[in-house]
Protein backbone atom coordinates (compact mmCIF):
# COMPACT_ATOMS: atom_id res chain seq x y z
CA UNK A 1 0.00 0.00 0.00
CA UNK A 2 1.25 3.24 -0.89
CA UNK A 3 0.86 6.06 1.72
CA UNK A 4 -0.13 9.76 0.81
CA UNK A 5 3.03 11.28 1.57
CA UNK A 6 4.87 8.31 -0.86
CA UNK A 7 2.89 9.64 -3.56
CA UNK A 8 3.74 13.37 -2.65
CA UNK A 9 7.43 13.11 -3.05
CA UNK A 10 6.79 10.50 -6.15
CA UNK A 11 9.67 11.46 -8.73
CA UNK A 12 9.64 11.40 -12.19
CA UNK A 13 12.69 10.55 -13.82
CA UNK A 14 14.12 12.40 -17.37
CA UNK A 15 17.40 10.59 -17.06
CA UNK A 16 20.02 8.76 -14.26
CA UNK A 17 20.53 12.10 -12.90
CA UNK A 18 17.57 14.18 -13.33
CA UNK A 19 13.66 14.14 -12.48
CA UNK A 20 11.21 16.64 -10.89
CA UNK A 21 9.03 16.66 -8.00
CA UNK A 22 5.62 17.89 -8.03
CA UNK A 23 5.15 19.46 -4.65
CA UNK A 24 1.94 20.01 -2.85
CA UNK A 25 0.83 22.68 -0.63
CA UNK A 26 -0.05 20.31 1.94
CA UNK A 27 2.92 20.27 3.43
CA UNK A 28 3.05 24.27 3.66
CA UNK A 29 4.09 25.88 6.51
CA UNK A 30 2.54 29.33 7.81
CA UNK A 31 4.29 30.77 5.72
CA UNK A 32 2.79 29.36 2.85
CA UNK A 33 6.24 27.78 1.74
CA UNK A 34 6.46 24.23 1.52
CA UNK A 35 7.97 22.51 5.12
CA UNK A 36 11.86 22.19 4.81
CA UNK A 37 11.60 18.50 6.15
CA UNK A 38 9.18 18.17 2.86
CA UNK A 39 11.71 19.52 0.14
CA UNK A 40 14.22 17.43 2.26
CA UNK A 41 12.47 13.76 2.12
CA UNK A 42 11.90 14.69 -1.93
CA UNK A 43 16.09 15.22 -1.97
CA UNK A 44 17.02 12.34 -0.07
CA UNK A 45 14.38 9.58 -1.84
CA UNK A 46 16.03 11.28 -5.23
CA UNK A 47 19.31 10.55 -3.94
CA UNK A 48 18.12 6.83 -2.72
CA UNK A 49 16.68 6.21 -6.00
CA UNK A 50 20.06 6.22 -7.02
CA UNK A 51 22.32 5.08 -5.02
CA UNK A 52 23.81 1.37 -4.78
CA UNK A 53 22.43 1.47 -0.84
CA UNK A 54 19.39 2.08 0.48
CA UNK A 55 20.18 3.24 3.98
CA UNK A 56 20.67 6.58 4.14
CA UNK A 57 23.36 6.94 7.23
CA UNK A 58 24.14 10.09 7.60
CA UNK A 59 22.40 13.55 5.84
CA UNK A 60 22.88 17.56 5.81
CA UNK A 61 20.84 19.57 4.02
CA UNK A 62 21.33 23.55 3.12
CA UNK A 63 17.82 25.77 2.55
CA UNK A 64 19.26 28.34 0.16
CA UNK A 65 15.70 29.68 -0.59
CA UNK A 66 12.01 29.04 0.34
CA UNK A 67 10.66 26.96 -2.00
CA UNK A 68 7.14 26.86 -2.95
CA UNK A 69 4.51 24.17 -4.42
CA UNK A 70 4.33 23.28 -8.04
CA UNK A 71 7.24 21.52 -10.07
CA UNK A 72 10.77 21.51 -8.64
CA UNK A 73 13.57 20.04 -10.61
CA UNK A 74 16.35 17.55 -8.98
CA UNK A 75 19.65 17.13 -10.02
CA UNK A 76 21.63 14.27 -8.71
CA UNK A 77 25.50 13.43 -8.48
CA UNK A 78 27.96 10.65 -7.22
CA UNK A 79 30.68 11.66 -5.44
CA UNK A 80 31.64 8.01 -4.18
CA UNK A 81 30.43 4.98 -4.81
CA UNK A 82 31.89 2.42 -2.29
CA UNK A 83 31.87 -1.21 -1.10
CA UNK A 84 29.77 -0.09 2.40
CA UNK A 85 29.02 2.94 1.29
CA UNK A 86 27.81 5.49 -1.28
CA UNK A 87 28.16 9.58 -1.19
CA UNK A 88 25.70 11.61 -3.49
CA UNK A 89 24.94 15.08 -3.94
CA UNK A 90 20.95 16.46 -4.90
CA UNK A 91 20.10 19.85 -6.04
CA UNK A 92 16.61 21.16 -6.06
CA UNK A 93 15.74 24.06 -8.33
CA UNK A 94 12.35 25.66 -8.77
CA UNK A 95 12.22 28.50 -11.34
CA UNK A 96 15.55 28.47 -12.93
CA UNK A 97 17.00 28.96 -8.93
CA UNK A 98 18.46 26.24 -6.54
CA UNK A 99 16.26 26.15 -3.24
CA UNK A 100 18.16 23.35 -1.28
CA UNK A 101 21.40 21.24 -1.78
CA UNK A 102 21.47 17.97 0.11
CA UNK A 103 25.00 15.93 0.52
CA UNK A 104 24.04 12.16 1.91
CA UNK A 105 25.97 8.78 2.38
CA UNK A 106 24.21 5.60 2.47
CA UNK A 107 24.65 2.35 4.10
CA UNK A 108 23.24 -1.12 3.86
CA UNK A 109 21.98 -1.74 7.31
CA UNK A 110 21.41 -5.25 6.72
CA UNK A 111 25.40 -6.15 5.59
CA UNK A 112 26.84 -4.24 8.77
CA UNK A 113 28.85 -5.92 11.28
CA UNK A 114 29.92 -5.21 14.60
CA UNK A 115 28.24 -3.32 17.02
CA UNK A 116 24.68 -1.33 16.76
CA UNK A 117 22.32 0.70 18.16
CA UNK A 118 18.65 0.71 18.14
CA UNK A 119 16.40 3.21 19.43
CA UNK A 120 13.38 1.68 17.40
CA UNK A 121 11.51 1.39 20.97
CA UNK A 122 9.58 4.05 22.68
CA UNK A 123 11.20 4.55 26.12
CA UNK A 124 9.05 3.58 29.05
CA UNK A 125 7.10 7.00 30.31
CA UNK A 126 4.25 7.90 32.28
CA UNK A 127 0.93 9.22 31.12
CA UNK A 128 0.94 12.74 30.33
CA UNK A 129 -1.72 13.04 32.32
CA UNK A 130 0.07 11.90 35.60
CA UNK A 131 3.25 14.51 35.28
CA UNK A 132 1.75 17.78 36.16
CA UNK A 133 1.25 21.24 35.16
CA UNK A 134 3.40 22.37 31.90
CA UNK A 135 6.73 23.66 31.99
CA UNK A 136 7.29 26.76 34.21
CA UNK A 137 6.73 29.95 32.02
CA UNK A 138 5.06 28.13 28.91
CA UNK A 139 1.25 28.96 28.11
CA UNK A 140 -0.23 25.87 26.21
CA UNK A 141 -2.74 28.46 24.30
CA UNK A 142 0.18 30.12 23.10
CA UNK A 143 2.05 27.10 21.64
CA UNK A 144 1.29 24.10 19.32
CA UNK A 145 2.89 21.92 21.50
CA UNK A 146 2.78 21.41 25.53
CA UNK A 147 5.42 19.78 27.21
CA UNK A 148 4.83 18.49 30.29
CA UNK A 149 6.78 16.72 32.99
CA UNK A 150 10.17 17.28 30.84
CA UNK A 151 13.10 16.34 33.36
CA UNK A 152 16.36 18.15 32.25
CA UNK A 153 20.27 17.80 32.66
CA UNK A 154 21.65 19.35 34.06
CA UNK A 155 19.32 22.35 34.97
CA UNK A 156 15.40 23.14 34.04
CA UNK A 157 14.66 25.35 31.22
CA UNK A 158 16.22 29.04 31.38
CA UNK A 159 19.03 27.55 33.49
CA UNK A 160 21.17 26.34 30.70
CA UNK A 161 24.41 26.75 31.30
CA UNK A 162 27.33 26.93 28.33
CA UNK A 163 29.31 23.61 27.88
CA UNK A 164 26.36 21.71 29.57
CA UNK A 165 23.52 19.52 27.83
CA UNK A 166 19.93 20.24 27.88
CA UNK A 167 18.91 16.95 27.22
CA UNK A 168 15.20 15.82 28.66
CA UNK A 169 12.68 13.83 28.34
CA UNK A 170 8.43 14.02 29.18
CA UNK A 171 5.47 14.42 27.33
CA UNK A 172 4.66 16.32 24.63
CA UNK A 173 1.11 16.95 23.47
CA UNK A 174 0.10 18.32 20.13
CA UNK A 175 -2.73 19.48 18.88
CA UNK A 176 -4.90 17.35 21.35
CA UNK A 177 -3.06 14.13 20.86
CA UNK A 178 -0.48 13.03 23.26
CA UNK A 179 2.62 11.63 22.33
CA UNK A 180 5.21 10.12 25.06
CA UNK A 181 8.49 11.84 23.83
CA UNK A 182 12.10 10.18 24.87
CA UNK A 183 13.98 12.54 22.26
CA UNK A 184 16.66 15.29 23.44
CA UNK A 185 15.00 18.27 23.26
CA UNK A 186 17.26 21.67 22.84
CA UNK A 187 16.59 24.44 25.80
CA UNK A 188 14.00 26.47 24.06
CA UNK A 189 12.34 23.74 21.39
CA UNK A 190 9.24 25.50 20.18
CA UNK A 191 9.10 23.18 16.99
CA UNK A 192 8.62 19.71 17.93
Amino acid sequence: MEHDFDQETRLNWAGETSCTAQLTDRWNTVSGNPNGGYLMAAGVRALQERSAHPDPLVVSAFFLRPGSSGSAEIQVESAREGRRTSTREARMWQGGVEILRIVATFSDFDQADGRSLSLAEMPDLPSPDDLGPCMPGQDPVDHAADLRGLEESPGRAGEHRPGQSGVGTGSVTARGAAVGCGLPLPHGAQAL
